[in-house]
């Protein structure tokens, strides 16, 4: 029991560990990735025209 014990709280510790460092270099590597992004989003327009026939509407 107590193996079992050590090993999940060894466990635990090491996907918390492993998640904050992947996290915090994520922000770093892609925060110029991101700005472009943004920038070509917000300067685009796109248009939607949805045509709803009566045919459809009258079933």
């Amino acid at each position: 029991m107590r193996k079992i014990l050590i090993l999940v709280i060894a466990l635990i510790t090491g996907v918390a560990v492993l998640a904050y460092v992947y996290f915090s270099q994520l922000n770093n590597e892609n925060y110029a990735k991101d700005l472009a992004l943004q920038s070509a989003t917000n300067n685009a327009a796109v248009i939607f025209a949805f045509q709803v026939r009566a045919l459809f509407l009258s079933r």
